[in-house]
């Protein structure tokens, strides 16, 4: 066995090896720091690019973020600027509504004033100038109309003195019962001449309390004119009195209620009833007027006392108030003495009266809602025309179709149908429409009376009038009327002189009625039944409005169209007297000479040998 070769190393060979082993760490060292830079580097770059990134975003957000300011700032503005639009056309509409209120307060306090103004003035002229001698009838229209205007006169300073917190309460001991049925008994008259029924349930029992005598019959009565104003005939209206403890022994709560079955408020209307100024009938047809300013009386003293008023309705269902008055109970003993019963009220609404009695003269209608001036405006004519009277423009414009008036005079603030529509409905139907008409109204203003005459009404009378004028202007529209007659009764000739301008609707109709019976000339059979027919009216209507426009009969009007024609056939030699008369529809020669004689004075036969 060999020994083992032991090779053994130079001092070189370490050294070399130990420079070797240097080399290495340096180079793996070298590596390291290589690979560490260029990490660095790279997380340099990568710091770098998040700074960019977060630059980015913060600019990006700095630039989102002045945007979003600057378009809310822009949307703010525009916001402001709507706002104050909508603000400023706010603000027109509401005086653009208040002008429109204060026009229509003005107008109806105007109407207030001047009708019982004109049952003043016009009675004290007659009585000056001794046009006419008192009677107690007058004297008594007079007074009522006196004491209205004194009401209104009242309830205007009322207002005024609450406004300026003047109007005090003056309570006194009392018998609350008695005073109520009081002045449920001033209404009594009203409901008969309205034909409505009229409940009152009062405690028969006193209830002593202490209140405001004034002021609870103003509130009372103010409730009690508006439910007669707008309840119909046959309706009823009914007052009711309760009384509540109060919160303590010496207070008590009275509860006044105030029915009717009237025409009602609508919905939309009842929130604002009690302002001032308002009213609720503005655009209901049949709603007569009023001044605006009673239901706001009404609610500002109940509110003097501590109370509050309430209104249940549904249009055309009639309405329901009810009144809590806070009162101190009184003794027995404290009483004071009913006073008497005030005169009644005066009726707003008169039923339609019935006509005067027949006379030959011509006939008036006269359409006004208030009662005495009816009366009065009849008085002026009645002694000189037949007058019919209406107490609104529906049932006066049933009169005009029924009697055919020579004219009709007629106020324009009237309930259910005004002086306008009933004017427009009068001038637009054939039946009527040559009737002349007179507005009688208080709105003297410049547009109202052009808008009356362009409805077609003939003249606009102003309250207060003057007797004499009234009379004049009817006696002279009358003869007016009596003239455009002859004119129209000379248009039954063939060979009357044709328009020389487009026809009236009168002209038009007895052109349209002559045409009819020129087309039916020959027809023997063709009479008054036919032409009614033939022109869309009764037999009654057209022999009524053929007599106030020419004074002449249809059947009288038919045989002289008839007789002219064959007078013209004759003149020319179309024919002999039997030919000619078949030709105009006698069917009997006998018959057409005697009509032919009792026209021209001479018979067929000699007309053609002259």
């Amino acid at each position: 066995m060999q020994p083992a070769l032991v090779c053994t190393a130079g001092p070189d060979s370490l050294a070399a090896a130990d420079n070797a082993r240097k080399v290495a760490e340096v180079e793996a060292r070298f590596k390291t720091r290589e690979q560490e830079a260029v990490i660095a580097r790279q997380e340099l770059e990568l710091a770098r690019q998040r700074g960019y990134l977060l630059f980015g975003l913060l600019a990006i957000a700095l630039t989102g973020a002045l945007a979003y300011f600057f378009w809310m700032r822009t949307r703010a503005k525009k916001r402001e600027a709507e706002y104050r639009a909508a603000l400023h056309e706010a603000e027109t509409r509401r005086l653009k509504e208040l002008d429109r209120v204060k026009s229509t307060f003005f107008a109806n306090i105007s109407h207030e004033f001047r009708t019982p103004l004109s049952l003043l003035i016009s009675p004290l002229r007659e009585l000056e100038t001794g046009a006419r001698t008192g009677n107690a009838k007058m004297y008594a229209i007079m007074r009522r109309n006196a004491e209205r205007l004194l009401q209104l006169v009242n309830q205007l300073l009322d207002l005024s003195r609450l406004e300026n917190g003047r109007l005090q309460l003056e309570p006194r001991p009392g018998n609350l019962s008695a005073a109520l049925r009081s002045i449920a008994g001033s209404f009594e008259s009203l409901a008969d001449r309205k034909l409505i029924h009229f409940d009152v349930f009062v405690p028969k029992a006193p209830v002593w309390a202490a209140f405001d005598r004034d002021k609870l019959e103003k509130i009372a009565s103010n409730l009690l004119s508006n439910a007669f104003k707008f309840t119909p005939e046959e309706g009823s209206v009914t007052l009711q009195l309760k009384t509540e403890p109060g919160p303590d022994e010496t207070s008590l709560l009275a509860v006044i209620r105030v029915d009717d079955t009237g025409i009602g408020i609508s919905s939309d209307q009842l929130p604002q009833i009690f302002e001032r100024f308002y009213q609720a009938d503005q655009q209901m047809p049949d709603a007569p007027g009023g001044s605006g300013i009673g239901l706001a009386l009404t609610k500002e003293l109940v509110q003097l006392h501590g109370g509050r008023i309430e209104v249940e309705s549904e249009e055309r269902k009639g309405a329901r108030f009810n009144v809590y008055l806070p009162l101190q109970r009184a003794a027995a003993e404290s009483d004071q003495p009913t006073a008497g019963e005030p005169e009644p009220s005066t009726a707003e609404n008169a039923p339609v009266a019935m006509p005067a009695a027949p006379s030959p003269e011509a006939s008036v209608l006269v359409v006004e809602d208030n009662a005495d001036l009816q009366d009065y405006i009849a008085g002026l004519l009645e002694p000189r025309y037949r007058v019919f009277r209406a107490a609104d423009g529906q049932a006066g414009l049933r009169l005009a179709l029924l009697e055919t008036p020579d004219l009709v005079l007629t106020d324009l603030m009237m309930p259910q149908t005004d002086g306008l529509a009933l004017t427009a409905q009068l001038k637009n139907d054939p039946r009527t429409s040559h009737i002349p008409v007179v507005m009688l109204t208080a709105k003297a203003d410049r547009e109202d009376r052009i808008q009356g005459l362009e409805t077609g009404a003939e003249a606009y009378l102003t309250k207060p009038f003057d007797a004499g004028e009234l009379r004049a202007l009817v006696e002279r529209l009358i003869d007016q009327r009596r003239i455009l007659q002859e004119k129209y009764s000379r248009m039954v000739l063939p060979d009357a002189p044709p328009a020389t301008k487009l026809p009236s609707l009168e002209e038009q109709f007895l052109q349209d009625v002559l045409r009819v019976i020129d087309e039916q000339m020959d027809d023997d059979l063709f009479g008054v039944e036919q032409l009614a027919a033939e022109v869309n009216m009764s037999r009654s209507n057209l022999f009524r409005k053929l007599d106030a426009l020419t004074g002449k009969s249809p059947t009288q009007i038919i045989r002289e169209r008839r007789l002219a024609r064959a007078r013209q056939l004759l003149e020319q030699g179309r024919g002999n007297t039997s030919e000619v008369a078949m030709m105009v529809g006698f069917n009997t020669p006998a018959y057409f000479i005697k009509c032919f004689v009792d026209q021209y004075g001479v018979t067929p036969g000699e007309l053609r040998k002259r």
